[in-house]
C-alpha cells in the first residue's frame, strides 16, 4: 500500500511540474458580454513559423467543436480573405502592428475587421514556445501559447491567458501538436462565456 501511495504521489508531483497557467486577464464587462460570431486572426508564429498550420487549425477546430460561437471564421479563412480583400488585408496588418509596436487595441481599426468579416469578436493566438530543447540531461518538448479575446465593436481586450506545457521524453518525442491541443482545449476552457 505504502508504494502505490509513493506511485501516486511522485506521478502527481510530475504532472504539476508539465506546466500550467502562466497568467490570464478577464475584463469586467466580459461576463456579461455573449458574442456569437467570432473571428481567429493569424497567430503570431514570428518566433516559432513552424507553429503556423497547426496552431491556427487547432484553435478553429476547437472553438468549432465547443459550440459556443455559431460562427467561427477561422485564421486559414481570414489569410485567404486578406489575400483576395486589401481593406481587411491592410486593416488586420494595422490592427496587428498597433497592438504589438504600442500596446494600443486600434477601435476603428477592430471595428473595421469586425464590419468586413460579420464577427463581434476577435481572437489573437501567438505562440510563445514551440521547441524541442535540453535542460542538462533532460530532453524537453515544450508548448506555451497566449491568446487576447478582443470586442470588435470597441477594440476592448476581454481576456487575456497563457498557458504552457513541458513534456519530458527519453527517444520519441511527443508531437507539439498534439501537445497544443491540450494546450488549446484548456485555455478555450477559461473562456470567458
Amino acid at each position: 500500500m505504502a508504494k502505490k501511495s509513493l506511485v501516486l504521489t511522485i506521478l502527481l508531483l510530475s504532472l504539476l511540474g508539465c506546466g500550467g497557467v502562466r497568467y490570464s486577464y478577464v475584463a469586467p464587462e466580459a461576463k456579461d458580454y455573449h458574442p456569437s460570431r467570432i473571428a481567429l486572426l493569424p497567430a503570431d508564429v514570428r518566433l516559432f513559423p513552424d507553429a503556423k498550420d497547426a496552431v491556427d487549425r487547432l484553435f478553429t477546430k476547437a472553438l468549432t467543436k465547443k459550440g459556443w460561437f455559431p460562427s467561427v471564421v477561422g485564421a486559414e479563412e481570414i489569410g485567404h480573405r486578406m489575400e483576395a480583400d486589401q481593406e481587411l488585408r491592410q486593416a488586420v496588418t494595422g490592427y496587428l502592428e498597433k497592438l504589438d509596436k504600442l500596446s494600443f487595441s486600434d477601435s476603428e481599426l477592430s471595428q473595421q475587421i469586425g464590419r468586413l468579416t460579420d464577427t463581434e469578436v476577435l481572437l489573437l493566438a501567438r505562440a510563445d514556445y514551440w521547441h524541442y530543447t535540453q535542460k542538462g540531461d533532460n530532453k524537453l518538448a515544450r508548448v506555451g501559447l497566449s491568446v487576447t479575446l478582443i470586442q470588435a465593436q470597441t477594440g476592448k481586450i476581454l481576456w487575456t491567458a497563457g498557458q504552457d506545457r513541458t513534456s519530458d521524453y527519453l527517444i520519441l518525442r511527443p508531437e507539439l501538436a498534439g501537445m497544443a491541443e491540450g494546450v488549446i482545449g484548456e485555455l478555450i476552457e477559461m473562456m470567458p462565456r
